[in-house]
């Protein structure tokens, strides 16, 4: 579990091509970000999980407009994720 919670706060800072616009709606630093988990329990990881998927789909990025560039690096990180997920699955 330790590794997805990781993973999930530092994506932002990692993959920032990727999270450019949806960090940018949110607004400044200091604000919450939903892919990043409120806490250790596993349903507070798995909320911030499906969050994080649903922003990264490559679908919904290509219809939203964005950069191929942007699709791409979010396939990659989508990939990076399921698998942490499914390492802490079991």
């Amino acid at each position: 579990r330790g590794g997805l919670v990781t993973l999930l706060t530092s994506l932002e800072e990692e993959w920032p091509h990727a999270f450019a616009v949806p960090a940018g709606q949110l607004g400044g630093a200091g604000v919450p970000r939903p892919w990043v988990p409120s806490g250790t329990s596993d349903r507070e990881v798995v909320r911030a999980y499906k969050r994080a998927s649903f922003f990264l789909h490559p679908d919904r990025l290509a219809a939203a407009g964005r950069d191929t560039s942007v699709v791409v690096e979010a396939e990659e990180v989508l990939k990076v994720l399921t698998e942490a997920h499914a390492d802490r699955s079991g």
